[in-house]
């Protein structure tokens, strides 16, 4: 710019009137103000779409015959969510998993303890996926048998965020497989 100054090569500056400043000004205004209302229009929009997926997200985690869980990735996999269904299979509110994040271990049938704690600590330390059938004690004392599958899931630079995992009631399979071995 400032060699072009020098050389004149630049046309001679115009001296605007007042009116017509006003008017340029007001229409550089006026495309800035258009320009952010369509700007907030798709935000609100997309945000308005993310609001609604989330719902339906956790409406399909929370209506599925099966309890779901989120779990840290860590050895203590404390419990971060758990599904409505909980109360139904367990018992226990899910205030008392939250509450406690390591009440899903307390749980845990004690014959089942040392090998389901050793499991996790091995897919914890591997990645590998979380699959398990042990025993767990309701509110009111029954004994339940539970599926539990977990998946570690990462972010997208590689660093765990959380298990993702499911209980699956498998208790009258269980007592089927037990009925028969013992007529045998």
């Amino acid at each position: 710019i400032a060699y072009a100054e020098t050389s004149n090569v630049l046309p001679q500056a115009r001296i605007y009137s007042p009116y017509t400043r006003i008017a340029v000004y007001s229409f550089f205004f006026l495309a800035a103000m258009l320009v952010q209302n369509i700007t907030a229009g798709n935000l609100r929009g997309l945000l308005a779409n993310t609001r609604a997926s989330e719902e339906k997200y956790r409406s399909l985690l929370e209506s599925i015959p099966i309890t779901t869980y989120i779990n840290s990735p860590d050895v203590k996999a404390l419990t971060e969510y758990v599904s409505p269904q909980v109360e139904k299979l367990l018992g226990y509110s899910r205030d008392d998993f939250l509450v406690d994040p390591e009440f899903w271990k307390k749980i845990i049938h004690p014959e089942d303890q040392a090998r389901i704690h050793e499991e996790n600590e091995q897919t914890v330390s591997t990645g590998q996926p979380f699959d398990a059938e042990y025993r767990l004690i309701t509110k009111d004392g029954r004994v339940i048998w539970v599926r539990d599958e977990a998946t570690l899931v990462y972010d997208e630079t590689g660093k765990p965020l959380h298990w993702l995992g499911v209980w699956t009631d498998v208790t009258s399979r269980k007592t089927a497989e037990e009925e028969q071995a013992d007529l045998i």
